[in-house]
């Protein structure tokens, strides 16, 4: 007849007889090490095979990496890893923190006053900048190796007062320098409209170029077009890239090249018929092209040639946008697609 017992007194049970099987108290804690010390092994191995993975992806990254930037950066070695930190002042959308994150870079904080542009980055990138720069400490800011920043243009724009300086908006650099002058990154990365290198007569950029001079940076400056670097649009800025003098870095800027592309490569299939614009003050002065032209090509506009009433062919370039613009095709300005006119979606944008 079988014995039943509880299943406590069975636990129990095979404690005392360590797993039903009878072992010697001497030969207990011998079993005890020989299991340790064979975990130990296991999570060695373990950790030894993450350590394997990361080094492979680390070269791997790195490799690409070399690959993109040696025709840019002759000498010297400006991070002492791949995989770098930055800021994004003045961040907009986010087309500074695409562009870094694209070649490595990890974004440790972001700022920008305008509310829409914070919801749009926050949409984006599922974090909200912080609000105004004036309010933000120096140390509050976490530690980086590139600071990226897009400084408001209005004051510099031929589309404004270019009133520069005198514009409190126009001082915003001066914050870049009181955060360049704590942190000291390696690297400066800042962008803003080409009418900057001309204002007040080149005056303004000097000031500029003497400021980051004076804290330490080699100071590198040029006008690039978009439409030089295969992007369908006209939208010329200057680029101010900046490097530590104690690297010693030699760079230089990208050279354009040629591309056969226009603005129907960019444009969505499917468009809700409220981007569509039926007035009867559309006027086409100009017939649509036959071939792809790399340069605008306006055909007409609406009720007058004012910003945001312009009628663009999508066989040309796009002109530049501009946020603040109004009219029937607001900042996007319009295009001529199979017979009618419209505005441009947020994604073809």
């Amino acid at each position: 007849m079988v014995k039943k017992i509880s299943v406590s007194e069975f636990l129990r049970s095979a404690r005392s007889s360590f797993l039903l099987f009878p072992i010697k108290k001497e030969n207990r804690q011998r079993l005890y090490n020989l299991l340790s010390i064979f975990i130990l092994k296991l999570i060695t191995l373990f950790a030894i095979w993450l350590l394997v993975l990361r080094i492979f992806a680390f070269f791997r990254h790195a490799f690409l990496h070399n690959i993109l930037e040696r025709r840019f950066l002759s000498k010297g070695d400006i991070f002492t890893h791949t995989y770098f930190k930055f800021i994004d002042l003045f961040c907009g959308i986010g087309g500074f923190r695409q562009a870094m994150e694209y070649v490595g870079g990890t974004c440790v904080f972001s700022c920008d006053k305008n509310r829409n542009a914070r919801l749009t980055y926050l949409a984006n990138y599922s974090e909200e900048p912080s609000k105004n720069i004036l309010k933000i400490k120096e140390e509050e800011i976490p530690t980086f190796d590139v600071l990226c920043g897009g400084f408001p243009c209005q004051p510099f724009s031929l589309a404004g007062k270019q009133r520069g300086f005198e514009d409190s908006r126009g001082t915003m650099f001066f914050e870049i320098a009181r955060i360049l002058r704590y942190h000291k990154p390696k690297v400066v990365f800042l962008e803003n409209v080409d009418n900057l290198v001309r204002h007040d007569n080149g005056r303004t950029l000097e000031v500029i170029v003497n400021t980051l001079d004076e804290l330490g940076y080699d100071v590198h400056y040029k006008v690039l077009a978009a439409s030089d670097f295969g992007v369908a649009q006209i939208r010329k800025r200057v680029y101010i890239v900046c490097f530590l003098k104690s690297l010693k870095i030699s760079f230089q800027f990208p050279e354009p090249f040629s591309s056969d592309i226009a603005l129907e490569d960019f444009l969505d299939s499917d468009v809700d018929e409220h981007y569509f614009i039926s007035r009867p003050d559309i006027v086409l002065y100009k017939p649509d092209l036959a071939e792809r032209v790399h340069t605008t090509y306006r055909m007409g506009y609406i009720g007058n040639v004012g910003q945001g009433r312009r009628i663009y062919s999508t066989k040309g370039l796009s002109p530049t946008t501009v946020v603040s613009s109004r009219g029937p095709a607001g900042g996007t300005e319009a295009i001529y697609v199979n017979g009618r006119v419209r505005r441009l979606t947020p994604n073809e944008v």
